[in-house]
């Protein structure tokens, strides 16, 4: 045990094993690894900062490790909730994904009488396709409109306030 304990006391250790695993992040999927190694390189600072006593016991540095590990690994938990949170994702959206984009008219078709009110029927280009669209408002080809949402197999959509 003694032998475990000089061995222990070098603070290179905890931190090569660190950036060591660290490193395997990039082999092994996950994110767990990075905040492990963090741990164990919070451990190597930790013996570095208190090298002038006498020499942290292996207990002492094995609980460090451990607290630090645990408090780096909530800390990735957090920082990742936060970020997808803050981002949410387009996956199976679909057509709606596109809702506030600003479009082009191609095609403006004749005033249709839909549920008793005028409606305008055109088509929009979006990236390299064109889709059908429906306005409250008569449409212009060349004129930008706003999309407001996708229903019913068309784009519903505004005139865009330039």
């Amino acid at each position: 045990m003694e032998f475990l304990n000089v061995i222990f006391n070098n603070p290179w250790i905890w931190l090569i094993l660190g950036v060591i695993v660290m490193g395997l992040e990039l082999i092994v999927p996950g994110v767990y690894l990075f905040w492990v190694g963090a741990g164990l390189i919070t451990t190597g600072v930790s013996v570095v900062a208190f090298a002038d006593l006498p020499g942290i016991p292996l207990a002492a540095q094995i609980v460090i490790f451990m607290v630090a590990m645990f408090g780096w690994v909530l800390t990735g938990i957090y920082l990742q909730n936060r970020v997808r949170q803050a981002a949410p994702s387009a996956l199976n959206a679909g057509l709606a994904q596109y809702a506030g984009r600003q479009v082009p008219i191609v095609q403006v078709f004749a005033d249709s009488r839909q549920e008793s009110q005028t409606s305008y029927l055109g088509r929009i280009k979006l990236e390299d396709t064109t889709y059908g669209v429906i306005s409250r408002h008569p449409l212009q080809e060349g004129q930008f409109v706003v999309i407001l949402a996708y229903q019913d197999g068309k784009f519903l959509v505004e005139p865009a306030s330039n």
